[in-house]
């Protein structure tokens, strides 16, 4: 299921004939596109996912690329250095599947009294098991196709068509004059910002805290 579709496009510029479908299907791909880099977002179900993350402590949630997250099916960490071409299991856990928050939970719990993790007793084990940090992790895991789709998400997608669609096809620089004056002005700004309403519909989508400037 797409994000949004030509007819959502259509019926938001109350276009009825067909001689630029092509023009705004170019957009729509491209919009769509970009909203699923911005948010993660997938909307065809993938297993095995894997991807590298670089000094992750353990104990501490990171952020898969892609959601929504179904499973992790393995976690793995390696250290730095010429000699070190192997990866060690670790136990890792899903914390926020529509998020796409994981976080890995310890590797060898040699030392550790019982089974709990982190131990109940033995300080110093507890904060040592906290800080270690692993240089690199390997996470391998499996995505679901978003469904349904936010309205929110797709109203936003909806207004960033509409927007590109309005912005003037000619050159970057105009000019008007009126009698004696003249003045130039650059659409550069208009094109690098976003429209509110597109800011305010992906706001709660983004994996980092929007920043709404108005």
């Amino acid at each position: 299921m797409p994000l949004l579709t030509l007819q959502d496009v259509k019926d938001r510029l109350r276009i009825t004939t067909t001689d630029q479908d092509d023009a705004l299907e170019a957009l729509r791909a491209a919009v769509e596109a970009w909203v699923l880099d911005l948010t993660g977002y997938v909307l065809t179900a993938e297993t095995g996912v894997v991807e590298f993350h670089q000094n992750i402590r353990l104990g501490l949630q990171f952020k898969t690329r892609k959601r929504p997250v179904s499973a992790v099916t393995k976690v793995e960490g390696r250290t730095w250095g010429a000699g070190a071409t192997s990866f060690t299991n670790l136990n890792g856990d899903l914390i926020d599947p529509t998020q796409g928050l994981v976080i890995a939970v310890g590797d060898d719990l040699s030392g550790f009294s019982g089974s709990e993790i982190p131990p109940r007793q033995g300080q110093a084990l507890h904060f040592r098991w906290r800080e270690r940090i692993w240089p690199v992790i390997k996470l391998t895991y499996d995505v679901s196709a978003l469904s349904p789709i936010p309205a929110d998400l797709r109203g936003g997608a909806i207004e960033m068509v509409a927007f590109l669609h309005s912005l003037p096809a000619a050159g970057a620089l105009k000019s008007v004059t009126v009698e004696a004056i003249s003045e130039s002005y650059s659409d550069a700004q208009l094109q690098g910002s976003l429209p509110i309403a597109t800011r305010a519909m992906l706001a709660r989508h983004q994996r980092t805290h929007a920043q709404v400037v108005s």
